[in-house]
């Protein structure tokens, strides 16, 4: 992992780029090409820890376009269901609020509901 502090804004120079919503960060593409998975990140210096970038995998893997995830709380709230566990939804909340590493495997639904 590294720290968002070291995520950096600058105008993407891939021109299909140019029309997509993303927020301010630019990922380097060293850390896009290390970390190849599907993943978000959330800005731990807001209380609701607002998403700030979220990858392509992510997106395709979800179904959700980016303009959706971004801004929405990096708990990932809305790929919850009815067979995610209200334990793990409450798991996660604790730990993000004493920020503490959390690991466990719930069931997280993509746009079509599957």
């Amino acid at each position: 992992m590294f720290n968002l502090g070291a995520v950096f804004a600058h105008k993407p120079s891939d021109p299909r780029l140019a029309s997509e919503p993303r927020s301010c960060f630019q990922i380097p593409e060293v850390v896009v090409l290390k970390y190849d998975s599907n993943f978000v990140l959330g800005n731990a210096q807001v209380p609701s820890y607002p998403i700030v970038y979220c990858s392509d995998g992510f997106c395709e893997l979800t179904g959700w376009a980016r303009a959706h995830i971004m801004q929405k709380g990096c708990a990932c709230k809305f790929l919850h269901g009815p067979d995610t566990h209200e334990d793990h939804r409450r798991d996660i909340d604790a730990a993000l609020d004493s920020k503490h590493e959390l690991k466990l495997e719930l069931i997280f639904y993509k746009k079509i509901g599957k």
